[in-house]
């Protein structure tokens, strides 16, 4: 579509972007694991990122987009039950829930408008 209707210059600078972007983005996604895995493990951070690449890229192709899906799904649950975790804690750490409430009218916070 770009080179129809911008031409070939255009073509090619968008995808060399958005290769620049994705080589970028994928190098983040396979470290930040890496080093998870670094600390746990004791294996190398070169290691660590081909391991992670295999698995992911073997997963994928096995499972498919279903499987990618229900792993993205447990992730976000995941991720909602720990905030909840740490809003309770902290609740109960401070008092509970009214006690903040306390703290946050005696501190102005309450006040919209």
């Amino acid at each position: 579509y770009l080179e129809k209707r911008f031409g070939t210059t255009t073509r090619l600078a968008t995808c060399s972007v958005y290769l620049l972007q994705f080589l970028l983005y994928t190098g983040v996604v396979l470290y930040a694991p890496a080093l998870a895995l670094e600390a746990t493990t004791g294996l190398s951070t070169t290691m660590s990122i081909l391991i992670i690449g295999i698995v992911c890229t073997f997963y994928s192709t096995i499972g498919g987009m279903k499987a990618v899906l229900i792993t993205d799904v447990f992730q976000g649950l995941l991720m909602i039950a720990s905030v909840v975790i740490v809003i309770v804690t902290a609740a109960v750490d401070v008092g509970g829930f009214g006690e903040i409430w306390r703290i946050a009218m005696d501190g102005g916070r309450i006040d919209f408008y």
